[in-house]
């Protein structure tokens, strides 16, 4: 069974369809006055809840809380944590600067301080947060810069800034200031402004740390401000003065016996999603085959958490947790963790190629013991501008699944997939 659900650009969200079958114990939200839609549903795996928003996450289960009824008490719905696939909508990414986490996440803020023992990170959402320096990898002045770092090094092993002017500089012992960045070359000290920085790749996290399959849930947040987080725990915090409930967050990553706590406003929270538990996105896996486009003498690689040129992954508007880049053509195949029940995700060609440049089909194939390899799901042609398409693919209890995408015309020019978190939920 194949469904394509929706073209519309925000249709990431894939069990729409059950929450009628699912949603017992929530009143009709929309028609009463509640706040509705994707970035106010729960998705679990076999249903959904309408109108609510997270109250508390752990590893032991979470909770979630009803938006207060007109005519009655707001609800509250628990579930195993290990049973939420997602919950809310993705937020654009920072506008300002942002700080790069070695796991893939991001925290909009900037680099205050940093030694080869921790980093301290400025939020204006979280605060004021010291974290391992082994779990930071970079800043970003904003989206002009990718997330990717560059292909080519320069040598050596020091911290790579990037500039306005298009210059790199390569050194060490890099000294935070309110308005500049000290750092130690080959010819001296060199003091880098801050209005003319674009992106810093620290010595010791020049690459975006490999995840692996989660072994129990692993919680994400993602906030208002773009900031997406992998986290231990979620609970309520004491209200301030101000009268604004807050919630306490555990972020996970804070390395042997550090626990890094962080504050926000429970309105900033806007997205959730688990991996592990029961949903395994493939992002976290390795790849056990790869076939990769040779365009114009160029091997296109697949790429984790940016575009196939480097940029931030985002489809016309929607954004994710994670995402996998493919050009066409490519097939790469995922042996998973367990047999799987359906595969999700949102794809579409990305914003480099154009309105109506390139044009893929793209397929999902799976293996399954004896049953041997079959096609579950087949796409029209997906052309440069075109909504992203969402999918759910059924696949029985597949051990290994395999994502193609094949030009559709014009020679597989500016064929750029992207892949909003693709997952597979197992039964």
């Amino acid at each position: 069974m194949i469904a394509i659900l929706s073209r519309h650009p925000r249709a990431r969200t894939l069990l729409l369809a059950a929450c009628g079958l699912f949603a017992a114990g929530g009143p009709a939200f929309g028609a009463t006055g509640h706040l509705a839609g994707p970035a106010w549903r729960l998705v679990l795996v076999d249903g959904c809840h309408e109108g609510v928003r997270p109250e508390r996450i752990a590893a032991d289960g979470s909770a979630w809380r009803g938006v207060a009824a007109v005519d009655g008490p707001p609800t509250t719905h628990t579930a195993a944590t290990a049973d939420v696939v997602g919950w809310g909508r993705c937020p654009p990414w920072p506008l300002g600067p942002m700080v790069l986490l070695a796991d893939g996440g991001v925290i909009a803020g900037r680099i205050a301080a940093a030694d080869a023992a921790a980093v301290v990170v400025v939020s204006p959402t979280l605060g004021r947060l010291t974290l391992p320096a082994a779990s930071v990898r970079g800043l970003r002045v904003g989206t002009a810069v990718g997330p990717a770092p560059p292909r080519v090094a320069m040598g050596g092993d020091g911290s790579l800034l990037r500039l306005a002017n298009g210059d790199r500089l390569l050194g060490r012992r890099l000294a935070w200031h309110d308005d500049a960045v000290a750092v130690e070359t080959r010819f001296g000290v060199a003091t880098i402004p801050l209005d003319v920085l674009r992106a810093v790749d620290l010595a010791d996290g020049a690459q975006p740390a490999a995840r692996g399959p989660a072994a129990r849930p692993s919680p994400w947040l993602a906030l208002a401000d773009g900031t997406r987080i992998a986290i231990d725990e979620l609970r309520p915090d004491a209200a301030g003065d101000d009268g604004i409930d807050r919630s306490r967050i555990v972020l996970r990553g804070g390395g042997p016996g550090a626990r890094v706590t962080a504050r926000c406003a429970t309105e900033a929270i806007v997205a959730v999603a688990v991996d592990g538990g029961r949903t395994t996105v493939l992002a976290a896996l390795e790849p056990v085959d790869a076939e990769a486009a040779h365009v114009f003498g160029a091997t296109w690689p697949v790429t984790s958490g940016c575009t196939v040129a480097g940029d931030w992954p985002d489809l016309r508007g929607d954004t994710s947790f994670t995402s996998l880049g493919l050009h066409a053509p490519a097939r790469v195949r995922y042996r998973l963790p367990r047999p799987a029940a359906r595969f999700e995700a949102t794809v579409g060609i990305d914003g480099s190629a154009g309105p109506g440049q390139g044009s893929v089909v793209v397929k999902v194939e799976i293996a399954a013991g004896a049953g041997g390899r079959r096609e579950v799901f087949a796409s029209p042609v997906l052309r440069g501008g075109d909504p992203p398409l969402a999918i759910r693919a059924e696949l029985g209890a597949a051990e290994e699944i395999e994502l193609v995408v094949e030009p559709a015309a014009a020679g597989a020019v500016l064929d750029r997939t992207l892949w909003l978190d693709p997952r597979v939920i197992h039964r």
